[in-house]
Formats: structure tokens, C-alpha cells, sequence
């Protein structure tokens, strides 16, 4: 055969080498194969067939589908099987090799591209546009045999990067639906075939968990909660304490209640902490796998960074299908399984017509990726905006703690809540509200303040099931109510779903049962502390529920909104912030919260959901009406898979809006309830006020998607939404910088450091007076229980206006008090309450002594009280008075609880 050899002054790349010699093509069909001894040229013939035979437009050799042989190094094919993936996704072309160096095309088709890489980017561009024509793309097996770098490979990852980059360009943007444009080769095809698009850039989930480990494991570096190798393990041990727990089948941290330190409890003969066990679930499994390989506890930074992984995951994964449904609905893709043309005509067209058929019209392709880029900008925005939300990342940038922590996990729960019902929204299925409820019910034991996401995130998934099916019911018979049959499949949709969540809240009942003698208990009426005016309000009551709506309400918006000075450890201290009241109640105020700019966001986010629900309503009524419909009859308001192509733009914006109707009604739901629970809370921090960040994420999600819904209607004006978008990282990078705390860097040990934390912490044996009697103020610090004797001073006597004491078997709680002279607070014995554990204890009787006072209780009824070691908490005095810690009424002589130890003589 004649052979032409063309040459470049120097390497300008494979595409740059193909580019070169499509013109001078002249036979029917073209083969591209790599020079470099690695492919059989016998598989020529092979390679051939499907075109010769007319059932393919491209062919592409295989080395790893059926039938093929390939040596290749296991990181190469690794790397291949990744970047297939991806392509599969991107173009859903069903491929099992698309960077094969064999690949055989018809002339016509190959000439009609206008290819623009210049380098090994040839292959992933030709594959996303062959994609994008609607190709018949066949794969043939082939012999491959595979060189090492020492022989000369020259691949390496850098080329797999830049082969992803391409195919993210190059698959967009897909065909617009209603054309008859086909490519060159389909007239050589049968005349009854159709060319169905795949679904533009559908990537499969797992695509996103590299980006996502990335983000977990770059975040927990960069906020310092991972400083060096091997220093991340929690200065906190409890919820690695109460892994181990599970592990040996047990719920208590330790039998001992020696071990008891600031804010766990003792219940149920037990040492319990009182931050969930959400966290603990999720750590179980990575602490089995440490411990088959014989590893000290997994990590505790590192279990967050998988936990950050995960939730990243699920944002992306959710926000890539909503940009795919905006994209759908601003460039007007045609669903999968549409036809892109009509059938052929028996006469071919000719060449010119052909190769003008193969591209779109430069007005289409303008606009087409004006919106594709419009909708990744916005889905990137948004992204940005769960993911690095402000109060979060500076939450990870405090001491970490146990109760920093738990708010952490909150949060991750909460954008995981997100994702999900946009997920829903998008596709609202059974499994997905399925997959929803359960997570709104594992959240419920992370931190009891979910169960207020949990349950706005039912409510909003329902609402979605229940506008999806509605216009199918039009199905029905005349002789049915319009809806029925579809009112009866949501009905046990949001049944299966909500038992699935109700499950969740019974074993949270049955656990709480088990820990703390109470379902509903959580162990903050428990746990043990030396801010005795918080054990006080805990445990009893306090004056600030008597405070005016008003009066709450201001507080709570200045504590969530304006500007405030950290307090340290002035609990009480006044002036912190603009609207706190002058009631005495326990505040932290250590870290920053919002601002008003959250404020006008929430808002704007709230608007436009209020807006597109509106909206959503108003389609719903007229397509639940008989006869009125605009849909397909066999489709629904979220289906446009049987939708014609003026169709699919309403049925899109419909699903569109149903997302920014749920974020608005988890938004204003969770807000609504967490600030009718902290409005006149017995304690506040800043702390608790991140409890909202979901609420606010949300609502400023509906926000940034509200605006892009805008700048849709206005025709994609690219210029206003860059600033915009720019505006928001801007905002959200001066927050960050902006936020501040006085906690301290993060608190993380080597495991060395936990183990000698923990040797110092070993029990010393407890021993409570057998008479059951405490004779002096010192005898509860000599009983080995840690806080024991806690509010009871015992240099002279004096009580705080609560105490904690611990007593074994009580039968019954006798107090003797003198007074104190020159003191404010009234000393009145029968003001004076007792509690051991969640009962009250009866007051039986008040009288004199020579020393002052005798108060007797009668002991506790329960039987879980009655035996064993049991907390006792002492309400000293009236509830105006708990922020007091001097100048107190009243002088703690001896406690009694248990006969037949006889009193003193002096008694």
C-alpha cells in the first residue's frame, strides 16, 4: 500500500501527531495504535469486524475485558481501572479500558471532531465527545504486553490527572434534546436502530471519596487536631472508654465508682458518661479492626477524619445530583433513554450535511456551557458552604474535648441530614427516605438536640414523597377518589420510614433506661461537677423560667447574633453580650457563634424556600386535579424519564423546587425547636448554640441556590454570578479569620501520653462509713470517691447552695445545720431539698437541736435507690440564691442516712 510519512520538527505530543494527519486521510476507516511495541498489530483483523459488519462507529481493544491478555504492573492497572470508572461515569460509556493505545475509527466520524489536546488527553477527549454524538463505542479484547518505566513507560499520574480533567470538559455539555443531528456514520447503520444519549456525566458515587478523604484527613491536619504522627489520640478517654465498654458487654465505663471524674455520673451501679453513644457506635468497628491486628484503640482523630470523609462523601455525591437536575433544567439535557434523532431515511445525506449534523449550532453550544458551568459553579459554591461552614471549622480548632467534640459530630450528623433529603428531593424513592430515617434516628444518640434534625428531616422527606406521587394517582379508576391509591403508597412510605426512626428513638429510650434509671433521662441531671450553681439548677429548679418571653428571647438572639466577651470561669458575671438579662443564670461564653450577616442570609434562605414551595404547591393542586395535568400520563412531577422534551424543563424545575422547599422546612423547623429549648434553658453556653449550624448551613444553602435560581431566570448573567460566588467565599473566609474561642489549642496525646494519663487516674479503693453516718465535713474526702463532698467546705463547714454526697443503702437522709449570722440569703430548714439520683426525697420533719437544725427526709422509694451506692444532691437554699458561693446561711454539721448507727452524744 502507499504509506505517507509525516514528521514534526520536534515532539508536540500524540493528539498533536493525530491532529496532524487527519487531513490527508483517505480509506474508509482509521486506526490509532501506540509505537511502542506494547499492542499486536495481529489484531487488526479483529479490531475491524464490528465496523465492516456496521455495528460500531469507534472500536476500541480492550487489555482487561473478557477474553483479553495483558501484563501490566498492578499500579498501572489500578490507576486504568479508576480512570475507566470515571469515564464510565462521566459519559456512560459502558467501557472496561478507555486509555487503550488501539482504537479504530470510522474516517468521516473521526475528521467531524474537533479535537484540541495535543498530548495523551487525545484519548479521554475523543471518548467524552464520541459520547456526546451518541457513537456506537464497541470494545474488542486484544494482547497487550505491558512495559516497565526501566523499559521506557512514560505514564504517570500527573497524565491520569490530566486525563480526568479531560473528560470533566469534554463530556459536557450533553446533546439538547429535540434535534435530528446525528453523526456521520449512523446512516451506515440499520434504519430501525436509534442512538440512544447516556446519561450526561451520571458519576458513580465512589468517585467522590478520594476528594472526600482528602478533605477529612486535610482538615484534621490543618486544624491541628492531628499536629504530628501518632499524636491523635482525644485528651478526653471517655468515648474510648466507652468503646472498650461495648467491647466487654457493658454500657458503663467502669464498675468502680472511684472512677468518676467532672461531669460523668454514677447510675445503675455504674460509671457513665453523658454525651451519647452515637460517637462510640461509630467508632466500634474501627476499634475491632485494631484490635484483630493486635493495635492499641484506633485513633481518635482519625475516626473523626473517616466520619469527615463520610460526610463529604454525601455532600458531593447529593450536590453533584442536584447540579446534574439544574443542569438538566437551565441547558434542557434529554433524559436517558430518549431518542437523540428520528429514524433514518433510506437516502444518506451527504457529506456536508453529515459533518454539520455532528456538532451543535454555535448559539446551542454557547449556551449549553454557559449553563453547565453555571450549575458546577453553584453546586461548588454550595459545597464550599456545608463543608467549610465558619462555626464548625472553628469549633475544630479548639481544645477538642469531649463536648467539643459531640458538637462536631452533631454537625456532621446534620449535613448529613442535608444531603439526604436532597437526595430525596431529587429522587424521592423509598430507600432514600429509608436511608434518611435511619440516619435521623442513629443521630439521636450522637446528641439528644438531634432528635430535633431528625425529626424535621422526616417531615421534609415525607413532604417530598408525598408531591412526587400525586398526578400518577390521576391513574386511578373514576370510580376511586383522585389520589387514593397514591395517598395510600406515601402513607406507607412515611410509615416504613418514620418506624424505622421511631425504632431509633426506642432504642435511645431503652439505652437511657438501662444507663440512667429513666428513658428519658440523658444524665444531666446526673452528672457530677463543682459548679454548684449548675448542679443546683440541674437538679431542681431556677428562677430564670420566670423570666418574661420577651426578656428570654432577647438574650437568646444576643447570645446567638451580637458581639460577646468570654467570661472565663465567671459564670454569673453580667454585661457579656447586648440583651442578657440580669436573671442569675449559668452561662459560658468562650467562643464565637453568628453574626447579623447569618441573620439576613437565614432569612433570604428562608424566602426563596418559602417562594419555591409556594410554588410547589400551586403545581401540585393543579396536577392532583383530573384532567389538568401537563405531565406524561405515565409520569410523575419528579420523572422525566417518560416525559416528551417541552416537558422536561417543568418537571425539572419542579424537583428543583421541591429541594429548596425541604431546606427551607428543615431550616425553620429546627430552628423553631431548639430555640423554643434553649429559650429558657436552666443552662446556656455558646457552645450550645452551635446546635443550630445545621439549621443555619440549610437555610443558607436555600439561600445561595434561591440566587442561583434568579440568575437562571435572568439568562445566566456569568458576570453576576462570579461576584456572587466570590462574595460568598470571601464572606466565609473573613468569618473564619474573624471567629475566635478561649479554649485553648486542641488537646491531643500520643498513646503513650493516654496510657500514663491513665495509670495516674487508678482507683485508690472507696470506703464509706459503715455506720453510715459522715460526723464531720472532712469524712466525704476521706471516702475515696472523687467529688464526694462537693458544695460542703471542709475547712469550716459552709455549704454552697447545692451539694453532692454519696451514700450506700439509704433508708433515710437526716441533715444537721447550724446557722450562719451576717448572712443575706434567709436560712429557712424547710427550704432545704434532698434528691438521691432522679427522686425527690419527702421532707418527714423539721426541728431544733442544740446545734440549729434537724431535717429529716424519709429515704427513696425506688428500689434501684434503696441498695448499693447512691448520689444524694442538696438543695440549700431558695432558687433566687444559686449563683451564690459566699455569705451562705447555713453550716453542714453531720449527714445520717442509714440505721442502726447511733448519733453522737453531742447529737
Amino acid at each position: 500500500p502507499r504509506l505517507r510519512l509525516l514528521r514534526h520538527p520536534h515532539n508536540r505530543g500524540k493528539g498533536a501527531a493525530i491532529q496532524t494527519a487527519l487531513p490527508h486521510l483517505r480509506a474508509p476507516f482509521v486506526l490509532i495504535q501506540d509505537a511502542d511495541l506494547e499492542y499486536d498489530p495481529a489484531d487488526y483483523p479483529r479490531l475491524l469486524q464490528p465496523l465492516l459488519e456496521g455495528r460500531a462507529d469507534a472500536v476500541y481493544g480492550t487489555r482487561f475485558g473478557p477474553g483479553a491478555r495483558a501484563r501490566t504492573p498492578l499500579w498501572h492497572r489500578g490507576g486504568n481501572w479508576l480512570l475507566t470508572r470515571i469515564a464510565r461515569g462521566l459519559t456512560g460509556l459502558p467501557l472496561t479500558d478507555e486509555a487503550t493505545g488501539y482504537k479504530v475509527f470510522r474516517r468521516e466520524l473521526l475528521q467531524s471532531l474537533t479535537l484540541q489536546e495535543r498530548g495523551f488527553g487525545f484519548c479521554p477527549e475523543v471518548t467524552a465527545k464520541l459520547a456526546r454524538l451518541g457513537a456506537r463505542v464497541v470494545e474488542v479484547p486484544i494482547h497487550y504486553q505491558g512495559r516497565s518505566r526501566a523499559e521506557g513507560k512514560k505514564i504517570r499520574w500527573r497524565d491520569g490527572l490530566e486525563a480526568v480533567r479531560c473528560l470533566w470538559r469534554y463530556s459536557r455539555p450533553p446533546r439538547l434534546p429535540g434535534s435530528s443531528q446525528t453523526p456521520p456514520s449512523l446512516p451506515h447503520a440499520p434504519a430501525e436502530e436509534t442512538v440512544s444519549a447516556a446519561e450526561p456525566r451520571r458519576l458513580p458515587g465512589w468517585v467522590w471519596m478520594l476528594p472526600a478523604l482528602v478533605y477529612g484527613w486535610g482538615l484534621v491536619w490543618a486544624t491541628g487536631l492531628v499536629p504530628e504522627w501518632g499524636r491523635w489520640y482525644s485528651a478526653s478517654p471517655y468515648y474510648r472508654q466507652q468503646v472498650a465498654a461495648m467491647l466487654r458487654g457493658d454500657l458503663a465505663l467502669s464498675r468502680d465508682p472511684a472512677d468518676l471524674s467532672h461531669d460523668l455520673c454514677w447510675s445503675e451501679g455504674g460509671v457513665h458518661q453523658v454525651w451519647g453513644l452515637g460517637v462510640a457506635l461509630w467508632r466500634l468497628p474501627f476499634e475491632l479492626l485494631a484490635r484483630a491486628f493486635g493495635l492499641p484503640p484506633f485513633p481518635d482523630m482519625l475516626a473523626l477524619a473517616a466520619a469527615l470523609a463520610l460526610t463529604a462523601w454525601a455532600v458531593l455525591s447529593a450536590l453533584w445530583e442536584f447540579v446534574q437536575l439544574w443542569e438538566q433544567n437551565a441547558g434542557r439535557v434529554v433524559p436517558p433513554g430518549t431518542a437523540l434523532h428520528e429514524p433514518h431515511a433510506s437516502q444518506a445525506p451527504s457529506r456536508a450535511v453529515a459533518a454539520a449534523s455532528a456538532n451543535r449550532t454555535s448559539q446551542d453550544r454557547t449556551r449549553a456551557n454557559r449553563s453547565g458551568s453555571a450549575c458546577l459553579f453553584l453546586g461548588g459554591i454550595a459545597a464550599i458552604l456545608l463543608l467549610f461552614f465558619p462555626p464548625f471549622l472553628n469549633q475544630l480548632t479548639t481544645r477538642f474535648l469531649v463536648w467539643e467534640e459531640a458538637v462536631t459530630y452533631e454537625y456532621l450528623v446534620g449535613a448529613g441530614l442535608i444531603a439526604g433529603l436532597i437526595r430525596v428531593a431529587v429522587r424521592p424513592t423509598m430507600r432514600r427516605y429509608g436511608a434518611l430515617c435511619a440516619l435521623a434516628g442513629f443521630g439521636m444518640f450522637v446528641r439528644p438536640t438531634l432528635v430535633f434534625h431528625g425529626a424535621a428531616a422526616v417531615l421534609a422527606g415525607a413532604f417530598a414523597l408525598w408531591i412526587a406521587p400525586m398526578p400518577a394517582a390521576r391513574q386511578q379508576s373514576d370510580e376511586r377518589p383522585p389520589g387514593g391509591g397514591a395517598k395510600r403508597h406515601w402513607f406507607l412510605q412515611v410509615l416504613g420510614g418514620l418506624s424505622i426512626f421511631v425504632l431509633g428513638g426506642a432504642l435511645l429510650y431503652w439505652t437511657n433506661q438501662l444507663r440512667f434509671g429513666h428513658g428519658f433521662e440523658f444524665g444531666h441531671k446526673l452528672n457530677l461537677q463543682v459548679m454548684m450553681g449548675s448542679v443546683y439548677a440541674t437538679r431542681f429548679d431556677h428562677p430564670y423560667s420566670s423570666v418574661p418571653a420577651s426578656e428570654a428571647a432577647a438574650e437568646l438572639f444576643g447570645l446567638l447574633f451580637r458581639h460577646k466577651t468570654f467570661n472565663g470561669w465567671s459564670w454569673y458575671a453580667t454585661n457579656l453580650f447586648a440583651g442578657q438579662s440580669a436573671t442569675p443564670r449559668w452561662r459560658e461564653v468562650a467562643s464565637t457563634t453568628y453574626d447579623f450577616a447569618y441573620l439576613v442570609l437565614l432569612l433570604l434562605g428562608w424566602t426563596a424556600g418559602a417562594l419555591a414551595f409556594r410554588s410547589v404547591l400551586r403545581r401540585w393542586r393543579k396536577e392532583a386535579s383530573p384532567g389538568k395535568s401537563s405531565y406524561p400520563a405515565t409520569g410523575t412531577p419528579t420523572d422525566p424519564s417518560n416525559a416528551t422534551d417541552t416537558e422536561v424543563p417543568g418537571i425539572l424545575q419542579a424537583r428543583r423546587g421541591v429541594v429548596l422547599s425541604l431546606l427551607m422546612v428543615f431550616s425553620v423547623t429546627t430552628f423553631v425547636a431548639h430555640t423554643a429549648f434553649y429559650l429558657k434553658n436552666c443552662v446556656i453556653a455558646t457552645r450550645y448554640m452551635l446546635d443550630y449550624m445545621p439549621a443555619f448551613a440549610a437555610g443558607i444553602l436555600a439561600a445561595w441556590l434561591g440566587w442561583g435560581t434568579l440568575h437562571q431566570q435572568q439568562g445566566w448573567r456569568a458576570r453576576w454570578l462570579a461576584v456572587s460566588g466570590a462574595a460568598v467565599l470571601l464572606w466565609l473566609a473573613w468569618d473564619f479569620h474573624c471567629s475566635g474561642h478561649s479554649y485553648g489549642d486542641p488537646q491531643v496525646l500520643t498513646w503513650s501520653e493516654c496510657q500514663h494519663a491513665s495509670a495516674q487516674r487508678r482507683s485508690r479503693g472507696v470506703s464509706l462509713p459503715a455506720e453510715g453516718l459522715y460526723r464531720s465535713c472532712k469524712a466525704p474526702g476521706q471516702t475515696g470517691l472523687p467529688l464526694n463532698g462537693a458544695g460542703w467546705n471542709p475547712l469550716d463547714g459552709t455549704v454552697m447552695p447545692s451539694v453532692i454526697l454519696f451514700v450506700d443503702s439509704p433508708q433515710f437522709l437526716e441533715l444537721d445545720l447550724a446557722e450562719v449570722a451576717g448572712t443575706v440569703a434567709p436560712a429557712d430548714p424547710r427550704q432545704i431539698r434532698a434528691k438521691v439520683g432522679l427522686e425527690f426525697l419527702e421532707l418527714e420533719e423539721v426541728r431544733p437541736i442544740s446545734e440549729g437544725w434537724r431535717v429529716r427526709f424519709a429515704g427513696p422509694g425506688q428500689a434501684r435507690y434503696q441498695r448499693g451506692i447512691q448520689p444524694v444532691f442538696l438543695a440549700t437554699v431558695p432558687r433566687e440564691y444559686l449563683a451564690w458561693d459566699r455569705d451562705l446561711p447555713w453550716r453542714l454539721l453531720c449527714v445520717r442516712w442509714r440505721e442502726p448507727a447511733p448519733w453522737s452524744s453531742g447529737r
